[in-house]
C-alpha cells in the first residue's frame, strides 16, 4: 500500500541551510572509511601494503585508533567538507527552486504534487549543470594541483603550483580564464546525467515506498547514488583525462569523442570505470545520507514551523 507523504516546502535559503547540515553529517559519518582507504593507498612498503590489503576496513580503523587515537579517523575531514559541502548545497538548492516552480507539464494529476521521472530527471540535470558552472573552475584548479603534486613526486621534480590560489594566479596571467574551463562541456554533461539520475530516481521512487523512515530512505539513496555513479562514470573518466592533460588541444585529445576513443583503444571498456569502485561505496554512503538527511530535516523543519 502506498503512503501519501506531503512534500515539505522550503525556501531557497532554508534548503541551502538544511542541505548543508545534511551534507556535513553525511560526509563526516563516512570519514573513517575514507581515512582507511587513504591509508591503503599510501603504504610504507610493498610488504606493508600486501599485509594491509588482507585486513578488513574495521581492523585498519581499530589499528589507527590504537596507534593515533580516535580523532585520527577524522583527520583531514575539514578539507573534504570544504570540497564536498558547497557543491551539495548548490545542487539541492537549485533542484528545490526548480521543483517549486510547479509548471503544469510537471504534474501527473491536478490534485497531487507528484512529478514524473522525466521531469525529476530534468530538474536534477539542470540543477547539476548550474552547480557545475559555479564550481567548475575550483575543481579544475584542484585537479591540476593534485596532478602537479603527483608528477613532482614521481619524477622528483619541482612543483609548478604551491596551491589552488597559486594555480589560479599563474593560469590567468599566462593563459587567461580558458584553461580553468577546459573540458567544461563534457563535465556539464556528466553532471546532468549524474544529478539527473541522483535526484530523478530518488524523487520518483521514494513516494512509492510503503513507509517513510530514515533507514529506508537511506537505503534507497544509497542504491540511487550507486546507479548514478555507474552510469555517469565513463563521462567522468573522459573529463578527468582531458582536465589533467596539458596537451588537451592536441590532436589526441582535441575533443571528448577522440579522448573516449583513445581510452577505449588503450584500456578497453574497463578503462571507463577505472577507479570507480575504489570510491563508489564511500560516495554512495555519503550521497545516500545527504538525500535521506535532507528529506528528514525538511520534514522536521516544516513541522516545527
Amino acid at each position: 500500500m502506498e503512503v501519501e507523504t506531503p512534500q515539505p516546502h522550503l525556501s531557497g535559503s532554508q534548503m541551502f541551510a538544511v542541505s548543508g547540515v545534511a551534507a556535513v553529517v553525511a560526509k563526516s559519518s563516512v570519514a573513517p572509511f575514507e581515512r582507511a582507504r587513504l591509508l591503503l593507498s599510501l603504504p610504507t612498503s610493498m610488504s606493508e601494503r600486501e599485509r594491509m590489503l588482507l585486513l578488513p576496513r574495521w581492523s585498519i580503523m581499530r589499528m589507527m585508533i590504537k596507534e593515533e587515537g580516535l580523532a585520527s579517523l577524522w583527520r583531514g575531514n575539514t578539507t573534504n567538507l570544504l570540497r564536498y559541502v558547497p557543491g551539495v548545497m548548490l545542487n539541492f538548492t537549485f533542484h528545490n527552486a526548480l521543483l517549486q516552480q510547479q509548471p503544469e507539464c510537471f504534474t501527473l494529476t491536478s490534485n497531487r504534487r507528484r512529478f514524473g521521472f522525466t521531469s525529476n530527471f530534468a530538474a536534477g540535470g539542470i540543477a547539476g549543470a548550474a552547480a557545475t558552472t559555479c564550481t567548475y573552475s575550483i575543481d579544475t584548479a584542484r585537479t591540476i594541483v593534485a596532478e602537479d603534486w603527483r608528477m613532482a613526486q614521481r619524477n622528483q621534480g619541482v612543483r609548478k603550483y604551491t596551491g589552488e590560489l597559486d594555480c589560479y594566479k599563474k593560469l590567468i596571467l599566462n593563459e587567461g580564464v580558458a584553461p580553468l574551463y577546459r573540458g567544461f562541456a563534457i563535465s556539464c554533461t556528466g553532471a546532468i546525467v549524474h544529478r539527473g539520475l541522483y535526484f530523478g530516481l530518488y524523487a520518483s521512487l521514494q513516494p512509492q515506498l510503503p513507509f517513510n523512515y530514515f533507514l529506508s530512505n537511506y537505503a534507497l539513496g544509497w542504491l540511487v547514488t550507486v546507479t548514478s555513479i555507474l552510469v555517469s562514470h565513463p563521462i567522468n573518466a573522459v573529463r578527468l583525462r582531458r582536465m589533467v592533460d596539458e596537451r588537451a588541444v592536441s590532436r589526441l585529445h582535441r575533443s571528448a569523442f577522440t579522448c573516449a576513443r583513445y581510452i577505449a583503444k588503450t584500456d578497453g571498456l574497463r578503462g571507463f570505470w577505472r577507479g570507480g569502485d575504489a570510491m563508489m561505496m564511500v560516495r554512495a554512503l555519503a550521497g545516500g545520507g545527504a538525500l535521506a538527511g535532507v528529506d528528514l530535516l525538511s520534514r522536521v523543519f516544516v513541522s516545527a514551523h
